[in-house]
């Protein structure tokens, strides 16, 4: 009821996906809330998907890139980038390691319309440009150089 509340005041990157019940909350000898006493929550909850396992190549290179950034021990095809704990620059690091590790360049509003490897493993097949930007490299200029 409280989840359900939440997302109709709030976007839905401010609901809290997992939720800890204590019996009191810690506090310091100043009477504030001692977070280094907060018991770690079970991230193996965040997922409300049944794990599917890769099932090609590609969706096995982005299984990977997801554990990385989200410091998960599994990604499913169908779980959710957000669903886990990615946010706006944990999208931003995802656009580069797909760069850098599939060689394609997508925008990363990409990753918001296609969350699950399995929608973003379907559109890069599909309907990305697969296009890579090319290398930056440094040249010598004799003079100066217009901005």
């Amino acid at each position: 009821a409280v989840q359900t509340h939440l997302r109709s005041k709030l976007p839905d990157y401010m609901v809290p996906q997992l939720w800890v019940s204590l019996d009191a909350m810690p506090l310091t000898s100043n009477g504030k809330i001692d977070k280094k006493k907060l018991p770690d929550p079970d991230m193996s909850l965040l997922s409300t998907q049944e794990y599917v396992a890769p099932r090609n190549e590609v969706e096995e290179k982005l299984a990977t890139i997801w554990k990385e950034l989200l410091e998960v021990d599994q990604v499913g095809v169908y779980d959710n980038f957000f669903e886990l704990g990615g946010h706006s620059l944990l999208a931003t690091r995802l656009v580069s390691l797909i760069r850098r590790d599939l060689k394609i360049e997508i925008p990363i509003k990409d990753i918001f319309v296609h969350p699950t490897i399995s929608d973003l493993e379907f559109y890069l097949s599909t309907e990305s440009q697969n296009v890579v930007l090319p290398a930056i490299v440094s040249s010598d200029h004799q003079g100066r150089i217009p901005l």
